[in-house]
């Protein structure tokens, strides 16, 4: 029962085998029954010519006692020889059963008894020419014909019997049949047809690349194995999709913002190498700008003195008050919309620290804070342009600077 459970195949064999014992065994039954009704005909017809043969025996003792003779007799004598090897002939007994309590066996036994030890007696006796009562031997004659006829009909009743048996075996064996097949058809349509069906949408969903489709098979056969593999897997590529998705679109973003963020510098460099002395005003709203654009901040500039060597912050993004090292007190660039710079010690943010430098000068330090997440290559990769950018802007500036002193 348990694997009938657990396996489709194992029903549908299972409905198969059934229905091919049921075909076999009607086949057999069929078989059999006819097999039991062969010769009833013949014994019908046998004990049909039994009665015929009694009143001939009736008819041929009448001409013998009118005109005795030995014709006449030899006649009387072959027609009771005849009626003897009918009586026990095998075409008669082999339909009759052999069961002592059968109505038929009882009857047989009771015409024989009766032909025995009353007909055949009075026979022997007319014909040698002894006394007998014509009344007495045609009440005896009559009462054989009785039987014999009683014999017939149990004879014919006993084959519609079997007729009878065969038509209900038939039909209950087409009632099995058809159970069977109904049984069968529904498993095959709730367990086979609506599953396959399923499974054959989830599978069209997923050439489409929609992945939410889900078969929620119940079950433990194999179809029902199928579908929550199916669902497994299906939930799996919607989650691998879905982050791939997710990538892509990250990428696009990404790939928008450093295009953005490249046009901005490209736009901002003519700014920046012809600010004159002025580093805040020119690169201040580039890295406000790239900061908003890029998701990071802030960012600070410290530049090494040319005399003592000494690292001296030059410009910041987010600042409080005006910078103690600013020359240039008109100059707002650092005081525009300003946040406060402890988001620096927080656990929250990383420092990326990239050189500002033109050949083997080192001039200075660009510092970036970003939020506590894993930077874009692409990312780095513009930030890095942004410190080349930075330093020459710087090395220009400073060759400026030496150009006026002279």
């Amino acid at each position: 029962m348990k694997l009938l459970q657990r396996s489709l195949v194992a029903r549908i064999i299972a409905s198969l085998l059934a229905i091919s014992s049921i075909v076999v065994i009607s086949i057999v039954v069929t078989i059999v029954v006819a097999g039991s009704s062969r010769g009833d005909a013949a014994a019908i017809n046998m004990a049909g010519s039994l009665r015929m043969n009694t009143y001939q025996i009736v008819a041929s003792l009448q001409r013998y006692q009118q005109q005795p003779g030995t014709e006449n007799r030899r006649q009387v004598q072959a027609l009771t020889d005849r009626f003897d090897s009918r009586l026990t002939s095998l075409e008669l007994t082999n339909a009759i059963p052999d069961d002592a309590s059968h109505a038929l066996q009882e009857q047989h036994q009771l015409i024989i008894q009766r032909w025995e030890q009353e007909l055949s007696p009075r026979l022997e006796a007319a014909i040698v020419g002894e006394s007998v009562s014509n009344v007495a031997l045609d009440q005896t004659l009559d009462n054989l014909a009785a039987d014999i006829d009683t014999l017939v009909t149990l004879l014919e009743q006993n084959t519609e019997a079997k007729i009878r048996l065969l038509s209900v075996l038939q039909l209950l064996f087409l009632g099995l049949t058809i159970a069977v097949v109904v049984i069968a058809l529904f498993d095959i349509r709730h367990n086979l047809t609506r599953p396959l069906h399923q499974l054959v949408v989830l599978a069209r969903e997923a050439a489409q690349r929609n992945f939410q489709y889900r078969t929620h098979l119940k079950g433990s056969d194999e179809l029902a194995l199928l579908g929550r593999t199916f669902d497994g897997m299906s939930e799996e590529l919607a989650a691998s999709y879905a982050a791939l998705e997710e990538k892509v679109s990250r990428k696009e973003q990404e790939l928008e913002r450093s295009n953005q963020a490249m046009q901005l510098m490209h736009d901002a460099s003519r700014t920046l190498y012809g600010g004159g002395n002025d580093l805040c005003s020119s690169a201040a709203p580039m890295l406000r700008q790239l900061e908003t654009l890029l998701e990071l901040g802030p960012i600070r500039l410290s530049l090494n003195d040319p005399f003592d060597h000494r690292e001296m912050p030059v410009l910041e993004t987010h600042s409080r008050t005006r910078p103690v090292y600013c020359r240039n007190q008109e100059c707002h660039a650092c005081l525009i919309d300003p946040q406060p710079l402890e988001i620096m010690a927080s656990d929250q943010v990383q420092c990326l620290l990239l050189p500002i430098s033109v050949g083997d000068a080192m001039l200075g330090t660009l510092e970036i804070w970003y939020p506590q997440k894993q930077l874009a290559d692409s990312t780095r990769r513009l930030l890095t342009v942004l410190a080349d950018q930075l330093a020459t802007a710087v090395y220009l500036q400073r060759r400026i600077e030496e150009q006026q002193q002279v």
